[in-house]
């Protein structure tokens, strides 16, 4: 999905605005699975799949108990799936830390 977002944001100047990045996803995803979603829903579509998640993640933040075996290995999941979209993980951290030295 990577290739295909950077690609968009070439071909299409008005996806690089945040006011239509929704609307730019919920093509994308469209596109990749095949299906259609009503021209008036596609915003909030991608809108309430977002926010789900943001309350998913904290929802299990803050319930201990309702955490699923793999939680703890989160940190570690989060680094490699960076390393994999070519990111270096805790790069602000670094970058903090030689600030203080």
């Amino acid at each position: 999905m990577k290739n295909e977002i950077l690609n968009y944001l070439k071909a299409d100047p008005r996806f690089r605005e945040r006011k239509n990045k929704n609307k730019g996803l919920a093509n994308l995803v469209m596109q990749k699975y095949g299906i259609e979603i009503p021209k008036d829903k596609r915003e909030d579509f991608i809108a309430d799949i977002l926010g789900a998640d943001r309350n998913w993640r904290k929802a299990l933040e803050e319930n201990e108990e309702l955490r699923g075996s793999d939680y703890a290995q989160g940190e570690i999941l989060s680094q490699e799936k960076q390393i994999q979209l070519g990111y270096e993980p805790n790069y602000h951290a670094d970058i903090k830390k030689l600030k203080t030295i």
